[in-house]
């Protein structure tokens, strides 16, 4: 069992003595030791905040870090970090805690010919400095995964569009910030932004708040820090950030099923053959996987459902190009060490309905979890809403071409689906 610590007491021995505090919103808190106790729900995104910033991962060779735009800051090889890496880079990749797993990072950590050592996104063709670490989480990211989301979007979206139906705006008052609260603001341009989330709050004899701890993801890293209550206003005030509590009704959200509830207890990582974006990865139809092999001879064999499918004489890497979708083991002949990945076809029809547009025939095994619409100059992240029928449905768009991209759960992470471009 986890069990949580406050002020370096195991949570269970002080829900035996607490207290209730009236204050901000009519709203009464249960509180010990003048800390929040949290509920059910909120242990479960402290849990998973947890994770994000207590996961250790040592780098093999040194691995470009996202920060203030710098061009030559690394990760060092050999020393041990404590949190997940910022990175911006799930456009191309994907996010710890939404596209991949933590152990898909952790084994991909561990294969010193992996993607993290070799893609440096700072370079052409992608040139992009807020983007360098191959996984890693951005604010939204993390705040999302905590929150039990199984979404992620930019800054500006938590507040606003079709995600604004699973959280209520508290305002702007520190006395209303409770556990697991979202704490967001954003640039009038729009083009900065941040999101952090309450994960400890000390209140005074009044109930007010006399420190708070937030957790967020920003670079170099994830992290909690404790601000006093002065600090938190000033910040407050000079962001005008917004208070956001996910709904009650949405708090039966969950994270992928391919997310691990613990890093405790992870399998081994493969010694002798990995992929090379990390282990137990998907992949949509029509990429082509490549594995690493550290061997010097044999054959690498390839199982699709449980049986031989294909094979390849080993090499330092072997690439398998045109799988059919299905769930796929690979290994060496003889040998029991594996690898795990998953081909997802992701096909689905996308067709006007009304002023909105519907998704439906998507894949058999994959269930879609949110899409991204493009009407001519951008477009933000937009929720998929079920209607009759099983069919889901998006926002309303009155472009003449808008671009659809459907994203579903896989067995081993998100898969995109294809852009289509709806006439």
């Amino acid at each position: 069992m986890r069990i949580r610590l406050i002020a370096g007491i195991p949570l269970v021995s002080l829900l035996s003595s607490f207290f209730f505090v009236s204050c901000g919103k009519g709203q009464e808190i249960v509180t010990q030791g003048n800390h929040d106790i949290p509920d059910a729900w909120q242990m479960e995104c402290l849990s998973r905040a947890d994770m994000m910033a207590d996961v250790q991962w040592t780098p093999l060779y040194r691995i470009p870090k996202t920060y203030n735009k710098l061009k030559d800051v690394w990760w060092a090889p050999g020393a041990t970090y404590k949190g997940l890496p910022y990175s911006a880079s799930g456009t191309e990749t994907g996010f710890v805690g939404r596209d991949v797993s933590f152990y898909t990072f952790l084994s991909a950590v561990h294969n010193p010919r992996s993607s993290i050592y070799t893609v440096d996104y700072r370079q052409a063709p992608w040139n992009r400095d807020m983007a360098s670490t191959f996984y890693g989480a951005v604010c939204s990211s993390a705040v999302c995964f905590a929150l039990g989301i199984p979404t992620v979007y930019n800054t500006g979206p938590i507040n606003s569009g079709k995600v604004a139906s699973l959280l209520e705006d508290i305002g702007t008052r520190a006395s209303d910030i409770r556990l697991c609260d979202a704490l967001c603001y954003m640039s009038e341009d729009g083009e900065s932004g941040h999101v952090v989330m309450a994960y400890d709050i000390v209140r005074s004899k009044s109930g007010s708040i006399s420190k708070i701890t937030i957790f967020e993801c920003a670079g170099p890293i994830t992290r909690r820090y404790t601000q006093t209550e002065e600090q938190l206003r000033s910040w407050l005030e000079r962001t005008g950030a917004h208070i956001y509590r996910l709904r009650q009704e949405k708090r039966n959200l969950k994270p992928g099923a391919f997310m691990e509830t613990s890093l405790s207890g992870m399998p081994p990582f493969p010694e002798s053959i990995c992929l090379e974006d990390g282990d137990r990865k998907s992949y949509p139809e029509g990429k082509a996987v490549r594995i690493n092999v550290f061997a010097d001879s044999g054959t690498v064999e390839l199982y699709k459902d449980g049986t031989l499918y294909a094979t390849a004489p080993a090499s330092e890497t072997v690439e398998f190009g045109g799988l059919p979708a299905g769930l796929y083991t690979a290994k060496l002949a003889g040998g029991s060490d594996a690898t795990l990945f998953q081909i997802a076809g992701a096909r689905c029809r996308v067709r006007r309905s009304g002023d909105g547009l519907a998704i439906d025939s998507f894949e058999e095994g994959l269930v879609p979890l949110y899409c991204t619409m493009n009407d001519a100059a951008g477009g933000l992240p937009t929720l998929l809403e079920e209607g009759p029928g099983g069919v889901w449905y998006v926002e309303k768009t009155t472009s003449a071409t808008t671009h659809c991209r459907v994203y579903y759960a896989g067995r081993y992470g998100i898969v995109k689906g294809d852009s289509i471009a709806v006439q």
